[in-house]
């Protein structure tokens, strides 16, 4: 503190006991007002006797203080009050972005960032700290679950997230088990501490396994999702060819969990990634190819899907011979899936089973590379159950689900999207062999599997209610029928209205 009465030959201890004096002659009508107090001495025994003065003491702090009386005031709202109380203190600001800096007895012109640099303070936190920052600025302000934040940055502990809460850095939602920045907090740490892909790459490793473990989410991972798309488009490129791979991977974690609206936007991104750092291998170029084919798809404009992937599957025939690697041969041998799954949608049955049957044999050809075991094997195994079951082909559709069912259970888990479109197919094949037992145990496992892991709101749930709707009309159990007949178009008509 500082007296008027101070003169410069006083020692710090003649200091403190002259203006101890006068603050213990105040009385209750007097106040002592402490700002930005978030260092609490606890074992310091002034601090005990000070407190007990006559007067009134009101303390501003980030801590969590529980011993005394305590006010929470929460933030003004950021597109009303804070607007104008800003031009309030700042109304030069309207015409001009220079605002007026003055902070510890120092006086400067400069920007509104400017003014929150010095405010936090950033120099003073530990190389720890500012790295949670930095991984923390790329993530929603919609907060992201602490416990996935600490799994994907590999922590030990939580003691240096806590001290950024502690102090007001991060917010936390204690509720929701989740924690974020403020916008404008985010703004400025972004700035200072530069979250590149190189700086971030712990955090951007641990969700691009996640892509390309996709299946393994026992529920819809929004948390999950919503990082990835933040993190997309806020990260500052330094490696391009590693943020164009994560890219790659990310489509297909977006479209299995249904983000379609995302798909196109996520497009756009990599093309300007390829063409920013000259990106243009065979297998970059066909599968940004095939990734617009998927935009066209959700349009359902099928001819021009059809189009561009001819076109990526002419760019990878080209390395098409026995030194392809297995990025290239699995590639070719999804392309040629996806072309499948477009005909299928055609109502093109003899050009969608020639399709699906090259990406078989390119898969056998390049066995030995490991193909037959990856994920995508699933998808193809299920495009031809589904051919096969079109076709009443039930035997056959039996036999392959038999193989589906084993690689599900024996790389993912019984609870997993794969298992409950399994259970679902199985459910479908009971039916067709009159078997309404088995077809309700089965359709009602898809029903809580596929529940538990996408939600309701998507084609496999309402495939599952249409069919138990049918099952139990036809095993006349009318109530069952009307209760899933109301699920399949309540769930039909929110679809309806997101479209719209």
């Amino acid at each position: 503190m500082e007296f008027s009465d101070d003169t410069a030959d006083m020692s710090e201890e003649m200091l403190f006991d002259k203006h101890m004096r006068i603050l213990k002659k105040l009385h209750s009508d007097s106040l002592i007002i402490i700002d930005n107090f978030n260092v609490l001495p606890k074992e310091e025994a002034f601090f005990k006797e000070f407190i007990k003065l006559n007067c009134k003491i009101l303390v501003t702090s980030r801590c969590n203080i529980s011993q005394y009386e305590t006010i929470k005031i929460s933030e003004t709202a950021a597109d009303t009050e804070l607007v104008e109380l800003f031009y309030k203190h700042c109304p030069s600001a309207k015409s001009s972005e220079d605002v007026e800096l003055y902070k510890d007895n120092d006086f400067t012109d400069g920007l509104m960032i400017e003014h929150l640099r010095k405010l936090l303070q950033l120099g003073k936190l530990s190389n720890q700290q500012l790295d949670i920052l930095r991984n923390l600025s790329l993530l929603p302000v919609a907060g992201v679950l602490k416990n996935s934040f600490k799994n994907w940055m590999k922590l030990d502990n939580l003691t240096d997230v806590n001290h950024l809460i502690k102090y007001g850095f991060i917010n936390e939602d204690t509720d929701n088990k989740k924690m974020s920045l403020h916008p404008l907090l985010q703004e400025v740490i972004a700035i200072e501490t530069v979250p590149t892909d190189t700086a971030c790459r712990t955090m951007l490793d641990s969700l691009h396994l996640i892509c390309l473990a996709h299946g393994l989410e026992l529920r819809r991972p929004e948390n999950i999702i919503a990082s990835l798309i933040s993190m997309s488009e806020r990260i500052i490129m330094d490696e391009g060819a590693y943020f164009l791979l994560f890219l790659q991977d990310m489509f297909p974690y977006l479209d299995k969990y249904l983000v379609s609206d995302y798909l196109p936007k996520l497009t756009e991104r990599i093309s300007y990634v390829m063409e920013e750092y000259k990106l243009e291998s065979p297998c970059d170029k066909a599968l940004l190819l095939d990734y617009k084919a998927e935009c066209f798809l959700l349009k359902k404009d099928y001819g021009n899907a059809v189009k561009k992937r001819e076109k990526a599957i002419n760019i990878m025939e080209t390395l098409h011979n026995k030194d392809a690697d297995m990025r290239t041969a699995n590639l070719l041998s999804n392309l040629y899936n996806n072309l499948s799954n477009t005909y299928l949608l055609m109502k093109r049955g003899n050009e969608a089973a020639k399709a699906l049957r090259t990406a078989f044999d390119i898969r056998m050809e390049y066995a030995h590379l490991g193909l037959t075991e990856s994920h995508d094997s699933l998808q193809q195994m299920m495009n031809l159950i589904n051919m096969l079951l079109l076709a009443k082909d039930v035997n056959n559709a039996k036999i392959v689900l038999e193989q589906y069912e084993t690689l599900v259970l024996e790389h993912l888990s019984d609870t997993s999207l794969d298992y409950g479109i399994c259970k679902l197919s199985r459910g479908i094949t009971d039916m067709m062999e009159g078997k309404p037992e088995p077809a309700e145990m089965n359709l009602l496992g898809a029903e809580s599997i596929i529940g538990n892991a996408v939600g309701t709101d998507n084609d496999y749930m309402k495939t599952t209610y249409r069919y138990l709707n049918n099952l139990y009309a036809r095993w006349k159990k009318p109530e069952k029928a009307i209760e899933y007949r109301d699920k399949y178009f309540n769930t039909n008509r929110i679809t309806t209205n997101k479209n719209a």
